[in-house]
């Protein structure tokens, strides 16, 4: 038996809305699966930090923040990250912006070395 016009426009119809449907629960799926292995990233990151540190629980975050600025900002650390970063900008095009921070560090890491030099020759 044939379906009408309108029957199969309801079919159809229907059809969009369960593909819709599905579309939405696959993207939630997506965003809890990025949380979670953001999360774990996080937590492995902190234990890692945590391990190098000693009592680090004792210290606040401003005080683990100011540690980690000054440990990247170092020459040794700069001379490590610069060709990681690198190599990550050649191998994925969309991480440009972070291959372009890339010389910003090494800039700030050699103004950061020249001013306590300057403050010990001038006697301060």
């Amino acid at each position: 038996m044939a379906k009408t016009l309108n029957e199969r426009i309801a079919e159809t119809q229907e059809k969009i809305s369960q593909y819709e449907n599905q579309v939405k629960r696959l993207i939630q799926q997506q965003k809890q699966a990025e949380r979670k292995a953001r999360t774990r990233r996080l937590i492995e990151r902190g234990a890692l930090l945590e391990s190098l540190i000693d009592r680090c629980e004792t210290l606040t975050t401003e005080e683990v923040k100011a540690v980690l600025t000054a440990a990247i900002k170092s020459g040794p650390a700069v001379d490590v990250l610069l060709p990681i970063l690198q190599r990550q900008n050649a191998a994925v095009p969309t991480k440009a912006k972070t291959a372009q921070e890339a010389p910003i560090l090494r800039k700030r890491n050699t103004e950061a070395t020249k001013k306590p030099e300057a403050l010990q020759n001038s006697g301060a």
